[in-house]
């Protein structure tokens, strides 16, 4: 296997949070996503509700600067009981 990098930094990646639908949820994740970004490198790109309005998903933008940017985002989301799922 090849130590090279498959992905081209810096670049854009889309990220998707899912989680129960509540009135802070986007705040929440924004709040996360900022604190590792600054606001011209996020965009929020798309916002869906489940058929039944009780989860929303949010695909967000992001400019990453390297692979440990990405997974520093990636735990810190995960990590937070407000989010079911994140890709």
């Amino acid at each position: 296997m090849s130590t090279e990098e498959l992905i081209v930094f810096p670049c854009d990646i889309p990220i998707k949070v899912i989680g129960l639908k509540t009135n802070d949820f986007k705040s929440h994740v924004l709040d996360i996503i900022f604190s590792f970004c600054k606001k011209p490198e996020v965009s929020v790109i798309n916002e869906n509700v489940s058929s039944t309005n009780k989860y929303i998903s949010i695909t967000i933008n992001v400019r990453a600067i390297n692979r440990k940017h990405i997974d520093k985002i990636f735990t810190q989301l995960s990590a937070s009981d407000k989010i079911t799922m994140v890709l």
